[in-house]
């Protein structure tokens, strides 16, 4: 479950479907990875739907979802992400 956002934008998108931050492609891509996050409880759920999810730095507890020329990046607690930002 994703409790909160260190990114506006991607907020408006999880909650309305659009922003005027994010656009186009970006933001259709944004859509469907937020909704895995969303729904994973674990990093390997999110990894078992084909998407590149890595450590940075190893054992951190920040995790980056690599795409197009940006990165999903989130801190993982348990089941849980939080602070989820586009870099």
């Amino acid at each position: 479950m994703i409790w909160n956002f260190a990114h506006s934008g991607l907020k408006e998108i999880f909650h309305h479907g659009h922003s005027s931050q994010v656009a186009g492609p970006l933001a259709t891509q944004c859509v469907l990875r937020l909704d895995v996050i969303d729904n994973a409880r674990t990093i390997a759920d999110m990894r078992m739907q084909g998407l590149t999810v890595t450590e940075q730095p190893p054992s951190s507890g920040v995790f980056e979802m690599p795409f197009m020329e940006v990165r999903i990046r989130f801190g993982w607690n348990g089941a849980d992400a939080t602070d989820v930002d586009l870099v």
